[in-house]
């Protein structure tokens, strides 16, 4: 049974030997940019750097890392933010329509 959290749903269908799958379908706030990532996750994770802490307001950057062949955009494509005379070369995607970074 799927439930939504912070703007993602998270459903659990099973595969053919029932084992467990972990879907999360989400996107921007207006619902032009919409995802789904399904797989089993890879890791999950709180991120304290500087770049995340500036994305973020402050606090850590808290994520689930899945597969990549996994991952597909259902609706648009995300514009991507490059942050200058950073150390690390971090890309941020976000709606350009809300501007929200996710």
């Amino acid at each position: 049974m799927p439930f939504r959290t912070g703007g993602a749903e998270i459903s659990t269908p099973t595969k053919t030997n029932r084992e467990v799958v972990m879907r999360l379908e989400g996107g921007c706030y207006c619902g032009e940019v919409r995802y789904v990532a399904e797989g089993d996750p890879m890791m999950q994770a709180q991120c304290h750097c500087r770049e995340c802490q500036y994305i973020s307001g402050g606090a850590p950057n808290t994520f689930i890392a899945m597969p990549a062949a996994g991952f597909s955009y259902t609706r648009g494509q995300p514009k991507q933010f490059h942050a200058q005379g950073s150390r690390t070369r971090v890309a941020r995607e976000f709606c350009a329509n809300v501007a929200r970074i996710w």
